[in-house]
């Protein structure tokens, strides 16, 4: 189990383990009707690392009431990048096997090249696509710490003021994070209720990654002097979502009403917005992989009149008699949308 002093307070936890299982059970199980109502029925797979978020939402969904139609599946991915990668996999073989589960196991071997962090997600999520079939989500254990986590990352780094969304595409995956909306402190209560034991991958303490130190040695301070950081980002990113989702509306009516494509010349006139509008409008037509790098350049060669033309890994953008034409990983034109 993790130490208490990683916790954002003993006594906090303390004052919430005795109602933890039944309050957050409820709060899942409900959540989870909402978010699949009026879906077509699958199996909603748990990506179980055996760490304590994903340990805490296994639990939960093996004792709760599955929405109709819905049936239960864990796997747990190996990157080979600890030492003891083999262990942890065992160990969560044999939880697995506890809950009387169907489960996959798959072993990876991460190039160490470039982001490390990043190749292991990217191959993590090629290994969910694999594993899924239509109508079916992924659930995965992002809870409310994750988020404000995401959004100072994000902000910090100048990349926007976005966070995680409770249903989402990512990498072509259907995801659902039930999460969202608990804390770790509510997660550390409940396992120790349930008396759950965790792993504790000794990678999350060095500070050296971003995100670590940003958890280590800047949110402890923040929710200290700002209790309810977690429900104000929650707030602020509902709002934007809101204004995002009249966006896509949007967009997705120019789409119908333009099926040859996105002409140069609907593109807003400020070039921050053209990015960002075509962005949501790649987006909307399954391509999520697109640089902010190479959407600038690619403006920047339309705003010279130029042959416009970017390529990125995994797709591009050219313009072809006033159109933008998507291409596929080859740099060829595509005729179709994913």
């Amino acid at each position: 189990m993790a130490p208490d002093s990683e916790d954002l307070g003993s006594a906090a936890i303390d004052r919430k383990a005795s109602s933890a299982v039944t309050s957050l059970r409820s709060t899942v199980g409900e959540r989870l009707h909402d978010l699949l109502e009026g879906k077509p029925g699958g199996t909603l797979r748990i990506g179980f690392s055996g760490g304590l978020d994903s340990t805490v939402l296994l639990d939960l969904l093996a004792n709760i009431d599955l929405p109709n139609g819905w049936d239960l599946f864990a796997a747990h991915v190996n990157h080979g990048i600890a030492a003891q990668a083999d262990e942890w996999q065992a160990q969560c073989e044999r939880v697995m096997t506890g809950y009387g589960l169907q489960f996959a196991v798959k072993q990876l071997r991460i190039e160490p090249a470039g982001n490390l962090e990043a190749n292991a997600r990217e191959a993590r999520y090629q290994v969910f696509a694999e594993l899924a079939c239509a109508h079916d989500f992924w659930l995965t254990a992002h809870h409310a710490d994750d988020q404000v986590e995401t959004v100072l990352l994000k902000l910090l780094q100048g990349r926007g003021f976005k966070g995680m969304s409770e249903v989402s595409t990512v990498n072509g995956v259907s995801v659902l994070r039930p999460l969202l909306g608990t804390s770790r402190v509510e997660l550390v209560a409940y396992c120790r209720e349930r008396q759950l034991v965790w792993i504790e991958d000794p990678s999350n303490s060095d500070i050296q990654f971003e995100r670590n130190y940003l958890r280590a040695r800047i949110l402890p301070g923040i929710v200290s002097r700002w209790p309810q950081v977690r429900e104000k980002v929650a707030h602020l990113l509902g709002s934007n979502k809101a204004i995002e989702d009249v966006a896509k509306f949007e967009i997705d009516r120019y789409r119908t009403s333009n099926p040859d494509g996105l002409r140069v010349v609907d593109l807003p006139v400020e070039s921050k917005a053209a990015i960002a509008w075509l962005r949501m409008y790649l987006e909307a037509g399954g391509h999520y992989k697109v640089t902010e790098a190479a959407l600038t350049e690619f403006m920047a060669q339309v705003h010279a009149a130029q042959r416009a033309r970017v390529v990125w890994r995994g797709g591009g953008l050219e313009v072809h008699k006033d159109l933008i034409r998507v291409l596929d990983d080859k740099g060829q034109f595509r005729l179709r949308d994913k």
